[in-house]
């Protein structure tokens, strides 16, 4: 029974941890992301909307209904980056991630500095996402 219980936690551990952390991971990109979009500022245009991650539909502001909603939306748009799924990839830069996101440098320097990374750390490299697993990045994409 001991044994069964070892493996079982050796499991869990090999299993359930590095998923934990990685969450973990997406949700301290997201609240910097908000950092540098002044979500947190009082009646900052992203604090009334709701909207930590300054996101955008069709050109105007999205205004979701609760900060718990927006956080979410943020959090897919960084699984999304990760994931290579439209216009970022996981060997961007964090400064190349700013320019398209932001628009500015400023935007990556915020980010880079709540996490405690250098802007020129890639995404695969912030994540920990093995160069297997995940579509390389394009330079044509910048084109877009």
């Amino acid at each position: 029974m001991k044994t069964l219980r070892k493996v079982i936690f050796t499991l869990l551990t090999l299993l359930v941890f590095p998923i934990m952390s990685w969450c973990t991971s997406v949700d301290a990109f997201a609240h910097a992301i908000a950092k540098a979009e002044g979500y947190y500022v009082k009646g900052s245009l992203p604090n009334r909307m709701h909207n930590p991650g300054d996101i955008k539909a069709h050109g105007a502001y999205i205004r979701y209904h609760t900060d718990q909603e927006g956080f979410a939306a943020l959090r897919a748009q960084v699984q999304r980056m990760i994931e290579g799924r439209g216009l970022y990839g996981p060997s961007m830069t964090l400064s190349q991630v700013g320019r398209r996101y932001a628009s500015t440098g400023r935007w990556a320097l915020t980010v880079a500095k709540v996490l405690g990374i250098s802007p020129s750390a890639t995404l695969r490299e912030i994540f920990g996402i093995d160069a297997g697993l995940a579509p390389e990045y394009t330079p044509a994409w910048e084109k877009i």
